[in-house]
């Protein structure tokens, strides 16, 4: 069981990352700045950088260096928040508008293909199953 667990995870990480890197490369952008760009349009209310290094599992000094080339391409601007000049808040623009899409069309389409083969009884037990495993990593 462990090897099929294992042989799935490197699957979908190898298919989602190759789905997202082709729409990035259709406008132009990284894997590494479509991710960005998709964490903040699908997480409006974490904002900031740290966010999506924390929840994504990028290196801080990608983000960064992401973060930097969005924002000389017009797609972010940052705000430095008012009381704590140690954070700043990122923002799409509407120039991300395209990039967004095809990101988000991308992980709809891994989505699809993930689910294609599983019945509607699948979908529910998988969910199930995918909260205990949550809550049994969220224990260590």
């Amino acid at each position: 069981m462990e090897s099929n667990g294992l042989t799935m995870i490197n699957l979908a990480s190898k298919k989602y990352s190759n789905l997202i890197t082709d729409a990035g490369e259709k406008v132009g952008l990284t894997k590494v700045e479509m991710d960005v760009l998709l964490f903040l349009a699908n997480n409006p209310e974490q904002k900031d950088a740290n966010s999506i290094v924390t929840k994504r599992g990028i290196a801080k000094s990608f983000v960064s260096k992401a973060v930097s080339s969005l924002i000389k391409k017009g797609l972010l601007t940052s705000v430095t928040r008012s009381g704590d000049k140690r954070y700043i808040d990122l923002y799409l623009t509407s120039k991300a508008e395209e990039a967004v899409d095809l990101g988000r069309r991308a992980q709809n389409c891994f989505f699809q293909i993930m689910n294609r083969n599983l019945s509607l009884e699948d979908k529910k037990h998988m969910a199930l199953v995918i909260e205990k495993i949550i809550a049994s990593l969220n224990e260590e």
